[in-house]
């Protein structure tokens, strides 16, 4: 792979942090290397999101992630933290899109910890706009990422982001003031859950 991409005129990466990630792997390219950030069609995102946008229980904050049902995204640490978060009586509630091989598994985890009435599994859908139109968060809790288009897509929409630090959190979040990013374990993301959806 290396010797492949050597060969390149120009190598670009979706985020400055991606791109210091790869010139830490390979000083010698640097040069050749630029940040091409990801494009969203925003009209297109917005007018999606109003095709029958669903509707949430006010009584609750309303917590939506958009992902594959994977290992590496890091779903079962999301239904720990809605988990504590009840055990605290927190109101807040979980709403899942997407579909992958861990779905039965988070489904049975959210049922052994007593709260599968605040975690919703909706599967894939052509449109997870409108379920991101009338939410209160968007969670990401990735054991690792490079620089999701969600937390793009979610700025669109005026959606606030609480995410787990990873290679592009600081400069897709924290510079643009569109959430807040918590260290990459269980507990930050328990305490941090709390502490957004209480304040």
């Amino acid at each position: 792979n290396n010797q492949l991409i050597s060969k390149f005129d120009a190598i670009a990466a979706c985020s400055d942090g991606c791109r210091r990630a790869f010139e830490t792997v390979l000083p010698e390219l640097k040069q050749k290397t630029v940040t091409v950030c990801n494009c969203h069609h925003v009209q297109q995102i917005c007018e999606m999101a109003e095709e029958i946008p669903v509707v949430y229980d006010d009584n609750f904050v309303n917590v939506v992630m958009v992902s594959r049902l994977a290992h590496e995204k890091g779903i079962e640490r999301a239904i720990e933290a809605v988990a504590v978060a009840a055990e605290g009586n927190v109101p807040v509630v979980l709403h899942i899109i997407g579909d992958g091989p861990m779905r039965e598994q988070l489904q049975l985890m959210a049922k052994e910890r007593s709260i599968s009435q605040r975690v919703s599994f909706y599967g894939e859908q052509a449109n997870p706009y409108r379920y991101m139109k009338n939410a209160d968060l968007l969670l990401m809790t990735s054991y690792h990422e490079a620089a999701p288009m969600v937390i793009e897509e979610a700025g669109c929409l005026a959606l606030p982001v609480l995410t787990v630090r990873t290679t592009s959190s600081e400069e897709m979040v924290m510079q643009r003031e569109c959430g807040w990013v918590c260290e990459n374990d269980q507990q930050s993301i328990n305490t941090a859950l709390i502490a957004v959806v209480c304040n």
